[in-house]
């Protein structure tokens, strides 16, 4: 099994398209949350998603 991603690039329009082992990633709550109120929190989990491999070169 396989995770398809398209990252943005600095390149307006253009999108990198991956796809990388599901044995190399790991998804995990967000816990580094920014929010400019500490009195009111976010509302939604932020989910985060790690691939553990190096990153692949840039195809434009």
């Amino acid at each position: 099994m396989r995770v398809d991603l398209s990252i943005e690039t600095h390149v307006p329009h253009m999108r990198q398209q991956i796809s990388v082992p599901w044995s190399r990633t790991e998804i995990s709550e967000d816990l580094g949350q920014y929010t400019r109120d500490p009195e009111r929190p976010l509302k939604r989990r932020l989910l985060m998603l790690v691939v553990n491999d190096k990153r692949p070169a840039v195809i434009y």
